[in-house]
């Protein structure tokens, strides 16, 4: 059941447009901070929040069978 959650959250991940991957991919992943996020991709730290919100919105529907 693991490797089956695990799968699935890789090809949810995958799935996202790249600005919203990125953002969650050095969020969730790299551990890195909303500023640091900012500046590698040349935008506002607000504008990395809203990224990993909307990105965090589409993950929970591809993955809603996995919730609890």
């Amino acid at each position: 059941m693991r490797a089956e959650r695990a799968g699935a959250v890789r090809e949810a991940v995958a799935a996202l447009p790249a600005e919203l991957r990125e953002a969650v991919v050095l969020f969730e992943y790299e551990d890195k901070s909303h500023a640091e996020i900012a500046a590698i991709v040349r935008v506002t730290p607000k504008a990395v929040e809203t990224r990993l919100y909307r990105a965090r919105q589409q993950l929970r529907k591809a993955l809603a069978g996995y919730l609890v």
